[in-house]
């Protein structure tokens, strides 16, 4: 068992703008989204923009599935695609 703790990446945006911080802390900020620390850099500005977009509902609503993400990675889920 690895003694490395996982990587996280919250993307948060503020009245500045997108703020990014790597992180071991898997929980979801209010104002954006955590997501696994390999995201792809295409895969966030994806993140970004429809978080930008989206309203208050929509955006609990990808805060839900990106933890659910993490929480499949967490236990070793593979993806489907």
């Amino acid at each position: 068992m690895s003694a490395v703790a996982p990587r996280f990446l919250t993307v948060r945006l503020t009245r500045s703008g997108w703020v990014e911080k790597v992180t071991t802390d898997p929980n979801q900020p209010v104002d954006g989204v955590a997501v696994v620390g390999d995201t792809s850099e295409d895969e966030l500005k994806i993140l970004r923009r429809t978080y930008e977009r989206a309203d208050m509902p929509t955006q609990e609503l990808m805060r839900r599935l990106a933890t659910v993400a993490i929480l499949e990675r967490m236990a070793g889920v593979t993806p489907r695609t």
